[in-house]
């Protein structure tokens, strides 16, 4: 790490302390007086390091003293202007990355990352505010957690590729009945779960090579999907809107060949069988 600059502080007693916290150069006795009467606190973004230590089990800043090593990471996620955090995930001190895939679309979110030491908290690291921004509907595959709410992904699949859109209906029924006087009375059911069929290319998108690609063996990982019985699935849409799903038949595909490029397309069913309001999906990769 370049250009750290360490300094320490020690003292005693009950008092109110007011310090000025400088990066370059020296405060003459005026400045000093001006500042002190400012009763400001100073602020410090996520390149700066900061620790007290009041020589107990009470800690504060956004480092542990002794240079202690890091537990763990607790990331709460505010979203917009909201004054209830959300407790989003607790990930191992070496991760130096973290993905949040349970987010609204077009919505913006600031995230907390509390740094635990020896089982204390010290003060977070806050992020820059970050708006969401996706173009698809994507189908996780995930891995339970000791949280029933919070689940690390195993795979994503967008379905970015579209030769058309996704269709969707919540599955409410009506029966029409005849009565004796001259109007039919229609007695509903309480069902209204969502279903519908994702459709794509059965292909991705190589950025190295700048080109559409299809492959047997992702073929046959997207085949495979119909009967995978090993992970639960969540779907999001355009919205955000987060679904627990299960598939609810096998993949169909076509194939044509244009001038060479061999083009597939599928699609698949998919059903509703849950509630996933409060659900956390994030990224496994220890980065």
């Amino acid at each position: 790490m370049s250009n750290v600059q360490n300094a320490t502080i020690t003292l005693y007693g009950a008092q109110d302390t007011v310090y000025l916290y400088t990066t370059e150069g020296a405060l003459n006795d005026n400045q000093k007086a001006a500042n002190a009467e400012l009763g400001v606190c100073p602020e410090w973004d996520v390149n700066t390091l900061f620790s007290i230590d009041f020589s107990t089990y009470l800690a504060a800043g956004n480092i542990g003293s002794d240079d202690a090593a890091i537990d763990g990471w607790s990331v709460y996620r505010q979203k917009g202007d909201e004054r209830t955090f959300i407790d989003t995930v607790t990930v191992d001190g070496n991760r130096r990355s973290f993905t949040d895939y349970s987010v609204v679309n077009n919505t913006k979110y600031r995230y907390y990352i509390y740094p635990s030491i020896g089982g204390t908290l010290a003060s977070p690291m806050v992020t820059d505010p970050v708006t969401t921004d996706f173009d698809c509907w994507t189908l996780f595959l995930v891995n339970e957690t000791a949280d029933s709410d919070v689940f690390s992904l195993e795979k994503a699949y967008d379905f970015k590729l579209n030769f058309e859109p996704p269709t969707i209906t919540n599955n409410t029924g009506a029966n029409v009945l005849t009565t004796f006087s001259r109007y039919q009375r229609v007695r509903k059911n309480t069902v209204n779960c969502l279903s519908g069929t994702l459709a794509s290319l059965l292909g991705y998108y190589d950025a190295e090579k700048s080109a559409y690609v299809e492959t047997v063996d992702y073929a046959d990982e997207i085949f495979a999907l119909s009967a995978n019985i090993t992970h639960r699935k969540f779907l999001r849409d355009l919205q955000g809107r987060l679904m627990e799903v299960e598939l609810t038949g096998a993949v169909t595909a076509q194939q044509q060949n244009y001038n060479g490029q061999i083009v597939s397309t599928g699609q698949i069913g998919w059903l509703e069988i849950a509630d996933a309001s409060n659900v956390i999906i994030f990224d496994s990769a220890q980065t």
